[in-house]
């Protein structure tokens, strides 16, 4: 209270860091299997439903991922982006993390 008294009390109260991974099903590119350099690409990342957020680094770009938001869209995040503007292979980097 105002004069610093104890008027109630409470059992402990614990914190701690709950150890549960984000889980990554999968990750499809359309169209494919080629894409044509600075063609309209979409990355599509199958991952749990509710992320926080989900990242692809592709060419050293980071781009975000959006939810789709019906029934069928729930845990499907999708990218529109461009191809890369030259020829070769290009690995995709995927993060994904959850409120925890």
């Amino acid at each position: 209270d105002s004069s610093n008294s104890v008027i109630g009390t409470s059992s402990d109260v614990s914190v701690g860091k709950a150890d549960i991974a984000s889980s990554i099903y999968n990750v499809t590119i359309s169209p494919s299997p080629t894409v044509t350099i600075s063609s309209p690409i979409i990355v599509t990342i199958e991952a749990d439903p509710g992320m926080s957020s989900v990242i692809a680094t592709l060419d050293g770009v980071s781009l975000s991922a959006k939810e789709g938001d019906s029934t069928d869209g729930k845990g499907k995040y999708t990218i529109n982006t461009v191809a890369p503007a030259k020829e070769g292979s290009f690995p995709i980097d995927i993060s994904a993390t959850n409120a925890i």
